[in-house]
């Protein structure tokens, strides 16, 4: 996705040279600003620019043409291909893997079993939480009964495995089917979000550009849609993502357990993802402020990754060591138990310290004993209404701006290890959740750099680190030096409008554009 600046002359724009410190999307120097920005679609009204020069024609092609289908045809299909590599078939074939992509008898009694108890919880009568409001004023509300949920689900799911003991045995062998179906119901549900998107929009207020069909089919149309009283991203990506998570684990354990005997390394793998999902489920109401939840639309990227990816890639590596035993000794498997717990401890308590600075009346709280500091943000809504927001400085936060990510890797890390020795497959979720927490980190800095213009400037400086090893940390080189540590081609443009605008002519929260530049002067 791409941003491009253009002024209101023809002449080029040109900034002072601002230098980062390792290759990457964001490089600004003494030349034409034509740089496409890796996460959003971002309209930027910043210095003395005035128009978005629209991006060169392969780039739109590639975005809205090439990539949807693509990824829809490469994903849909390697879900199937995946579910048989981790069989015991000795001869993999395309014709294999299409065998079983509508499903069978077990796999759409298991799903439609499974999705009607998930909707029963969503309609109990419960407390109910709202989520952040919309940009359209819109605040979500949601079911806070997530803890009872998992438990129940989990108690359920004990008792029917009790009735019928081949009944996690029958889930492994039928895992290539159960996937299949549920690439069938995902699909269908993402067809039925785009015609509903269309038709019967949850809120014709939420305006968004018109896309190519298979791009909006990607992407989703609408951010917060309910279907009969129920709301669909809760759905997908709490109650059966998250729960078909924890009870896939769960059965993938008892039928290696039934085959190869106890062992520690795949127990180890069951109890870190079992806390882990737990852990979710504890702060399912925190999770309704996170990005998936107030940027993601619900379309295919969410609401097929949560019904279909999740079940397949994340609980991979546990579905993998049931045909292949571990080799990890009992000493190795408690050290990895150890790792994994602290972790996930760790990721917890960066969550929790947002939570609570949110929930404190006026971020009024102790963080590490002393009082919670934060930077108070003034945005525009899209009302033109001012708007406030706190930027947390202390804690985990004031250390680096997504420790959470940084834990949560560790985390998935440890979970994996019991497959060591065993090749790259029980490795595969923690290499794809590296890629996608990479991204979202870009995406998330690059929303919050929009929004909060120099107030997120500010921020970055305060906590120059994304995480605690500085990785993609970017530095700056320039005449405001004093600003130290810049993070995005925006703030790069932010620290320009200063430097062109001493005299504070332009209100820096509102991110327009005043006086025509002179581009011809060299700065």
């Amino acid at each position: 996705m791409g941003l491009f600046m253009h002024c209101l002359d023809a002449e080029p724009l040109t900034l002072p040279t601002y230098s980062f410190s390792q290759p990457s999307f964001l490089r600004v120097d003494r030349r034409v600003v034509n740089v496409p920005v890796h996460c959003l679609e971002l309209e930027l009204f910043c210095c003395r620019c005035t128009k978005i020069m629209k991006p060169p024609e392969w780039y739109d092609v590639v975005r809205y043409h090439i990539v949807p289908p693509v990824f829809l045809v490469v994903f849909t299909v390697a879900v199937q291909y995946l579910a048989h590599v981790g069989q015991e078939e000795t001869t993999l074939t395309w014709r294999l893997a299409a065998s079983t992509a509508l499903g069978n008898s077990f796999s759409w009694g298991c799903v439609g079993l499974f999705s009607l108890w998930a909707v029963f919880w969503l309609q109990v009568p419960s407390g109910l939480v709202h989520g952040p409001s919309t940009l359209f004023g819109y605040r979500p509300p949601y079911q806070d009964n997530g803890v009872l949920y998992y438990w129940a689900s989990l108690v359920g799911f004990v008792t029917m495995q009790a009735i019928y003991p081949d009944l996690s045995s029958d889930i492994f062998s039928n895992m290539p089917e159960l996937l299949g179906t549920l690439n069938v119901v995902a699909l269908t549900l993402c067809a039925l979000l785009l015609l509903k998107g269309y038709f019967r929009p949850q809120h014709p207020e939420d305006k968004h550009p018109s896309r190519p069909l298979l791009y909006e089919f990607y992407t989703g149309l609408e951010l917060h849609p309910r279907i009969l009283g129920v709301d669909v991203k809760q759905l997908t990506n709490c109650r059966i993502g998250m729960m078909a998570w924890q009870v896939l684990i769960l059965a993938f354990y008892l039928a290696g357990v039934k085959r190869h005997g106890f062992s520690a390394a795949t127990l180890v793998n069951l109890l870190l993802q079992s806390v882990f999902v737990a852990k979710f489920f504890w702060w399912e109401t925190g999770y309704f402020s996170t990005l998936d939840i107030i940027l993601d639309r619900a379309g295919y990227y969410i609401c097929w990754g949560c019904l279909v990816w999740v079940p397949c890639l994340y609980t991979f590596s546990s579905y993998y060591l049931v045909a292949h035993p571990p080799i990890v000794s009992t000493t190795t498997a408690l050290l990895i138990a150890l790792l994994g717990l602290l972790t996930i401890l760790l990721n917890y308590r960066v969550d929790y310290e947002k939570q609570m600075f949110r929930r404190a009346p006026g971020g009024k709280c102790d963080l590490w004993g002393k009082p919670a500091r934060f930077i108070m943000a003034q945005y525009k809504d899209s009302s033109g209404n001012v708007q406030t927001s706190k930027l947390l400085l202390s804690g985990f936060w004031g250390y680096a701006r997504h420790l959470n990510y940084t834990f949560e890797l560790l985390a998935s890390l440890a979970w994996c290890l019991p497959g060591l020795g065993l090749g790259v497959w029980p490795f595969l979720y923690f290499i794809f959740l590296t890629c996608l927490l990479v991204h979202r980190t870009f995406r998330d800095e690059e929303k919050c750099a929009l929004k909060y213009g120099h107030h997120w400037e500010r921020y970055c400086r305060e906590v120059p680190l994304r995480n605690e090893y500085g990785a993609f940390q970017i530095g700056y080189r320039g005449d405001a030096a004093t600003f130290g540590k810049i993070l995005s081609l925006t703030q790069a443009l932010e620290v320009y409008r200063e430097d062109r605008n001493k005299n504070g002519t332009v209100e820096d929260t509102q991110l327009q554009a005043p006086l025509k530049p002179n581009l011809n002067k060299a700065e």
